[in-house]
């Protein structure tokens, strides 16, 4: 039998293309781990939360309101944990059908089946929409909670309403152009070398994307200054007050929990957290879109973008779905300081500082009491808002005292 008169081609390892597809295959696990633990975790507290918010549905509006908003984190938050896996699962089956010709360079050339990722396109066209529709309608509620509430500390201003409104409509706007673009601009994952790499977004669509973190994060911004110094404020208003020492009032309880040990919890999950995630989002999209302006490959294995990037994969989307989540667990199970305090708000901001009141009155005598008219007595009473106190109070307190006089006095001329 005649031997192929075709030499058998030499093959080389390609060292380098093997780290790459290690440090990609570690980057997809841990962005799995992340995505799926930070799942479950929204999951749950959704669960309950919902659990306790039905029996109220019927007796409160902002029970309906607030059962709908944790539906609409869910089902953003799942659909883009779906796609996700979907996106996943392709792009390791496509590694494993074209590892052959990534890790081992051939000599001659040897020819390979048609490029097989084109099978790909539909999943992650789906995961590229599917992200950027998650993370503009989880951070859209995000930040109306956060505007929520700063309006309703600020009730009677106006202009804070206008505010918070036009920046939840400028967020929600930019978020809405930067999802249409990412879905217009999606396609398969790109190679750099002979080892493939997602594709990054082009100038135009990060361009949206970072307008719309900025947007958001100015939002996070105002409404926590608004808050903090309407706390202030009222802080030392308080002290001109007369409230009920014993228990402390709801607008105690809720300045203590801010002031003291419950603020560290409620400043990490409720105001650190979200802004600082939106802070390191604007920088990396910031560096991710000036290393697009600048000419030469993309660097999706640096130290900074590629920390930022499993951030951004695996939890981005569940945490800020999970900031409003947390709101409203403590909200369905009256632990929320803030809404109690926040609801006796107006209440609290109609009285005024307390003022003495004077007033003389002659003690009536029991049975076996000194026979004598006793002098005057001169009390003094606090009283929390002088234009509220009832007139004829005093008016009695009056005709009280002139009645025992007489009475005294009918009592020595006996």
């Amino acid at each position: 039998m005649a031997s192929s008169p075709y030499l058998a081609p030499s093959a080389t390892f390609r060292n380098d293309v093997y780290v790459s597809s290690v440090q990609g295959v570690t980057h997809r696990f841990a962005t799995f781990g992340l995505l799926s633990g930070l799942y479950g975790v929204l999951t749950v507290l959704s669960i309950l939360s919902i659990c306790t918010l039905i029996q109220r549905v019927k007796t409160s509006t902002t029970a309906i309101i607030l059962s709908l908003t944790i539906l609409a984190l869910v089902t953003s938050t799942t659909i883009y944990v779906v796609a996700s896996f979907l996106n996943y699962q392709t792009s390791e089956l496509t590694g494993l059908v074209t590892s052959g010709q990534e890790l081992w360079s051939y000599s001659p050339t040897v020819m390979f089946p048609p490029d097989s990722l084109t099978h790909i396109k539909g999943h992650t066209q789906l995961y590229t929409c599917a992200s950027s529709a998650a993370l503009t309608i989880n951070v859209t509620l995000a930040d109306a909670i956060v505007c929520w509430r700063a309006c309703v500390v600020w009730h009677r201003t106006r202009a804070v309403h206008v505010i918070c409104a036009i920046f939840l409509l400028g967020t929600f706007v930019l978020g809405a152009l930067d999802t249409s673009r990412s879905c217009a601009s999606g396609r398969p994952p790109r190679s750099r070398g002979n080892f493939t790499v997602d594709s990054y977004p082009t100038p135009g669509v990060l361009s949206v994307g970072l307008a719309a973190c900025v947007l958001s994060l100015s939002t996070n911004l105002l409404a926590t200054l608004l808050v903090g110094y309407k706390t202030w404020r009222l802080r030392r208003r308080l002290r001109g007050y007369l409230v009920a020492k014993v228990g402390g009032s709801r607008t105690g309880k809720l300045l203590s929990l801010l002031v003291e040990s419950g603020a560290v919890y409620c400043a990490i999950w409720v105001l650190i957290v979200p802004i600082s995630a939106r802070v390191l989002i604007v920088a990396f999209q910031a560096d991710v879109y000036r290393s697009m302006l600048v000419p030469g490959p993309p660097n999706p294995t640096g130290a900074f973008q590629g920390v930022f990037h499993l951030f951004v994969d695996g939890c981005l989307v569940p945490l800020v779905a999970l900031y409003p989540t947390i709101i409203i667990v403590l909200i369905a199970f009256d632990k929320s300081h803030i809404e109690k305090g926040l609801t006796q708000h107006t209440e609290d901001e109609q009285l005024k500082p307390a003022r003495m009141l004077h007033t003389d009155f002659i003690p009536r005598g029991g049975p076996g009491c000194d026979r004598r008219p006793p002098q005057a007595q001169s009390w003094e009473v606090q009283v929390v808002d002088l234009d509220r106190f009832d007139s004829r109070l005093c008016n009695g307190v009056a005709d009280a005292s002139r009645r025992t006089a007489e009475e005294w006095k009918a009592a020595g001329i006996v």
